[in-house]
C-alpha cells in the first residue's frame, strides 16, 4: 500500500451491508476459532486446523463461492460414492 499503510482493515470498494455483515461475521469467528498467533504457529509447524475448518462449514462458508453446477456436481459425486 502506499505511504507504507496496511491494508488490513480497510474497504477499497464500496459494499452493501450483506457483504459487511458477512466480513464481520467470519472475522468474529477466526478471532474465536484461529486467532492470527495460533495460524502462525500452525502455518510454522505445517499443520492444519482442522477445528476451524469444521467451524467454517458448521456456519455454511465453506460454499460460498460454488456456483449451482458445482453443487449439483458434488451432490452426484456424494451420491455415487455413498455406502449403500
Amino acid at each position: 500500500m502506499r505511504g507504507g499503510g496496511s491494508v488490513l482493515g480497510s474497504t477499497p470498494f464500496e459494499e452493501g451491508p450483506e457483504r459487511g455483515d458477512l466480513r464481520d461475521m467470519v472475522g468474529a469467528l477466526l478471532a474465536r476459532e484461529l486467532p492470527a498467533d495460533r495460524a502462525l504457529a500452525l502455518d510454522r509447524e505445517g499443520l492444519f486446523a482442522a477445528d476451524a475448518w469444521t467451524a467454517l462449514g458448521e456456519a455454511g462458508l465453506l460454499g460460498l463461492l460454488a456456483n449451482d453446477a458445482l453443487i449439483d456436481l458434488g451432490r452426484a459425486l456424494a451420491g455415487l460414492t455413498a455406502k449403500p
